[in-house]
């Protein structure tokens, strides 16, 4: 599964939002707004599980044994790299 940990007042969480499910529609995706009840412990798991300290931020996915925090033009071929090593 592909967590998506967002926040509605995060752009950069908006521009990776529209990217990935434009490109990705069948995708099987979990999206996560942070600011919902219980939904920012999962986040702190995810933040926990790869070690990622206090400094976080939204947009973060988790994928499998890999993530990316953040959405810059790096981060979305890296999106794209995950994304076809979890078809292999």
């Amino acid at each position: 599964k592909i967590y998506f940990f967002y926040q509605n007042s995060c752009p950069h969480c908006h521009d990776a939002a529209d990217y990935i499910f434009e490109k990705y529609k069948d995708l099987p995706i979990v999206s996560i707004n942070i600011a919902n009840a219980g939904s920012y412990d999962l986040f702190m798991q995810c933040v926990k599980k790869f070690n990622l300290g206090t400094q976080v931020g939204t947009p973060l996915f988790c994928i499998g044994d890999k993530y990316i925090m953040g959405w810059s033009v790096e981060n979305k071929a890296l999106f794209d790299i995950y994304v076809k090593d979890l078809n292999r």
